[in-house]
């Protein structure tokens, strides 16, 4: 059984190069940028010889650590309801200045106006609820009337 040695640096990987422009080997081959070209190719060999501002060399991936992503979780949450909290902050100060210019400008709400405007709400959902049942007798009626035909439809003088 193999036991896994972990170091803290990852090792280079030591079979491909990394292509970061497109080009063509001495052997005619295509390579565009995100392909690995293999070492054990003599044409990727000289070309990486030739022009290595072609290639990168990469190392191997390491197992995800949990403990940095946690860390790195809280730090863009923080980061996220910090920015959350300042937008809310700006748009409660927005309108509170909008009000305080309304109110110096003698248009503020008075009591009276707010008085009415509750009632206005209040008949308007009243105005709703009455359309509401309106429209549902309606449809009642139309059905009770669709069903009463089609009883009628039968009978001696609809038979054939």
């Amino acid at each position: 059984m193999e036991t896994l040695i972990q170091t803290s640096a990852p090792r280079r990987i030591e079979t491909s190069l990394l292509v970061l422009e497109q080009f063509r080997d001495p052997g005619g081959t295509e390579w565009r940028p995100g392909d690995r070209a293999p070492l054990r190719y003599r044409n990727v060999r000289l070309a990486a010889r030739q022009r290595p501002e072609l290639f990168v060399m990469e190392f191997e991936t390491q197992p995800v650590d949990l403990n940095w992503l946690a860390e790195l979780d809280r730090r863009y949450d923080a980061d996220y309801e910090q920015a959350k909290r300042g937008r809310e902050e700006a748009e409660a100060r927005r309108k509170r200045e909008i009000q305080e210019e309304f109110e110096a400008q003698g248009h503020g709400p008075s009591r009276a106006q707010r008085d009415l405007e509750r009632r206005f709400a209040k008949q308007e959902k009243e105005r709703a609820e009455r359309e509401k049942a309106v429209r549902e007798d309606r449809e009642r009626q139309r059905i009770e009337a669709e069903l009463a035909l089609g009883q009628l439809s039968s009978g001696f003088h609809y038979e054939q």
